[in-house]
């Protein structure tokens, strides 16, 4: 069994344990851009550079190294060099490190595809937030049906305060750490992330995944009428559509049908 069949099976499992959220929702505008999704059966991974919040897969990284975890360091980003032995024996400076770390944290991120998610479909802030107020919709997602497409996925932590990373000393749970801490003010996202390491832009997914399409209470009809259209393909056929409609005397939103 490869490392990535495992990982797979270890994912599945975890959904069936009720360890992992089965299903999994993406928030969209009404926009060509979301209609696209379901032309193309394609999502899109980001950078991490090009995420809005500024402190966002930014932490923060310790004020000062010693020289063994430069060498540590040097020992680590010189493995399979053919020179690497005549590289060691000329040694490195701190500070030389430190830069090679920041130009190798920055080409990593930079190489890591990032797709956020939810875990929830009625989130009145998120709906006010990414789908041009109430305008767009909601992809909900059913993983088991791509697992490797929904593969690795991560759980963000939300917090006020977080000790800062070294990247000197483990570099895999540096760049984890990074991509899954936010502050604690975006916990109403109840974010899931799936990465893709050296893979950014479109990737292909499963149309099987696809289960439901949840318009918002704004949405208009030619923008749901576009979006079935869309879905009028035998790929997508079986794709449910709902609406969401402000619940009577309470701040909740509510499911209906989608009026044909």
């Amino acid at each position: 069994m490869t490392d990535f069949t495992l990982k797979r099976e270890l994912l599945l499992k975890a959904v069936k344990d009720g360890q992992y959220p089965r299903h999994l929702y993406k928030y969209r505008s009404d926009s060509e851009l979301t209609e696209a999704i379901f032309t193309n059966l394609s999502l899109w991974f980001s950078a991490p550079q090009s995420f809005n919040d500024p402190f966002d897969c930014n932490l923060s990284e310790v004020s000062s190294h010693t020289q063994e975890e430069a060498d540590q360091f040097l020992h680590h980003i010189l493995e399979g060099r053919p020179d690497r032995d005549e590289l060691l024996s000329r040694g490195t400076t701190v500070a030389k490190a430190e830069n090679v770390l920041a130009a190798s944290k920055d080409t990593v991120l930079s190489q890591t595809g990032v797709l956020c998610l939810s875990t929830s479909f009625d989130s009145l802030l998120m709906w006010s937030h990414y789908t041009n107020s109430h305008k767009g919709l909601v992809i909900e997602f059913d993983i088991t049906q791509d697992a490797d497409f929904f593969l690795s996925p991560i759980k963000v932590k939300y917090t006020d305060n977080y000790e800062p990373t070294n990247y000197f000393i483990d570099q895999h749970a540096t760049i984890t750490k990074i991509i899954s801490t936010k502050a604690s003010c975006w916990s109403y996202e109840n974010e899931v992330r799936i990465i893709k390491n050296g893979v950014t832009g479109a990737v292909p997914i499963n149309p099987k995944a696809i289960r439901r399409i949840i318009f918002g209470c704004k949405s208009d009809r030619a923008f749901i009428a576009k979006v079935r259209n869309a879905c009028s393909t035998p790929q997508l056929q079986h794709v449910q559509f709902s609406k969401l409609a402000i619940t009577y005397a309470k701040f909740a939103l509510g499911l209906r049908e989608v009026e044909t």
